[in-house]
């Protein structure tokens, strides 16, 4: 019954989809950073461009080459500190929308070894899109005990749809 249920599942999200290709030329605003305090919440910029100058700005495509498979996801922003650029499947979350979990083995900003970014690309009627970033983060408390606890960073910015 479990494996059925599994396929069936599979076979819905990756189904449903027609072929197609699309790219997107995207600007994030800088890094911020979300605390919460009891029943308060606090954003802050981070300012990192003087420790690691980079663009804000990259190029985003997603394609499908068989109505069989999940879309896949192809980020190209070079010097990109929290390492998302490469190919990834683009799990889809509504009409033009998508969830991209992106991974590398570092450098990373935000961690000490390797790094993950969550990605949340929404698309609008107009044929732009919002885009979230959320990448894994922790900070060192304590340097001589080297106790780390982590931290929300959260990364904004918006699409403007490419020529593909």
């Amino acid at each position: 019954m479990i494996k059925k249920s599994f396929a069936l599942l599979i076979c819905t999200v990756s189904l449903g989809q027609p072929v197609f290709a699309t790219s997107f030329d995207c600007t994030m605003e800088i890094p911020r950073s979300l605390s919460i305090k009891g029943d308060k919440a606090e954003v802050t910029p981070l300012n990192i461009s003087a420790k690691v100058p980079f663009g804000y700005s990259f190029n985003l495509s997603f394609s499908q080459k068989r109505k069989d498979d999940l879309p896949e996801a192809v980020i190209d922003w070079p010097n990109s500190p929290i390492q998302v650029s490469g190919h990834y499947p683009a799990i889809p979350t509504a009409g033009n929308s998508y969830a991209i979990i992106a991974f590398s083995p570092g450098p990373c900003l935000f961690t000490d070894t390797a790094c993950a970014t969550m990605i949340n690309f929404v698309g609008e009627p107009d044929g732009n899109a919002k885009v979230l970033m959320y990448p894994a983060a922790l900070t060192t408390t304590d340097e001589k005990l080297q106790l780390k606890e982590p931290f929300i960073v959260v990364l904004q910015g918006s699409c403007v749809k490419g020529k593909s």
